[in-house]
């Protein structure tokens, strides 16, 4: 039973799936070890060998976007988890941009009906609506507002899909701020 009083919080659920694809990639192994009313413990080997590199040299970084100039715009973050949008949040600051958080698809559509928005970040996984239903209630109150979607499970048919479902660009989370800022500046 839940108590009213009392706020819970959950994680994102991408710790492990995130562990198990880079040891994956990395030809190795994950596996957990359990013992009810004990705990768990996690586990994971790498093989690999030790090798001393000379003239090392860091790698070239992704593409930066600095120089993009939101002040004044509006984006509707729509997105049930509280640490997404707190990461999300950390990412614009910087930018001045104006951020209102929508927890379901409900809230959001009632905000898009009282104000304007330069842009929106779709979470595709709302507790209230699918991430095509809701672009569809999206568009019956404004049609020509870009939407970036936003998931952490995207196969390649549906990366292809959605673009053509009428969504600006996707980020597969975990993405970085420049990636956020990229997808952004493609908007204007």
């Amino acid at each position: 039973k839940i108590e009213e009083d009392k706020a819970i919080y959950r994680g994102t659920g991408l710790g492990l799936s995130i562990s198990r694809s880079l040891s994956n990639l990395l030809n190795g192994r994950i596996w957990v070890e359990s013992e009810l009313g004990i705990g768990s413990s996690f586990y994971f080997e790498i093989p690999g060998e030790i090798r001393i590199i000379q003239n090392w040299q860091m790698p070239a970084k992704a593409e930066k976007v600095s120089n993009i100039n939101l002040i004044g715009k509006m984006v509707l973050m729509v997105e049930p988890e509280r640490t997404s949008y707190m990461l999300l949040h950390s990412f614009l600051i910087s930018t001045k941009v104006g951020l209102v958080w929508a927890q379901n698809g409900k809230t959001a559509l009632d905000f898009l009906k009282k104000q304007h928005f330069d842009f929106l970040i779709l979470d595709l996984r709302l507790p209230d609506y699918s991430g095509q239903t809701m672009l569809a209630e999206i568009r019956k109150i404004s049609p020509f507002v870009p939407v970036i979607a936003q998931t952490s499970y995207a196969s390649p048919d549906e990366k292809k899909n959605l673009t053509t479902l009428g969504f600006s660009s996707l980020l597969i989370k975990p993405y970085n701020k420049d990636e956020l800022l990229k997808a952004i500046s493609q908007l204007f």
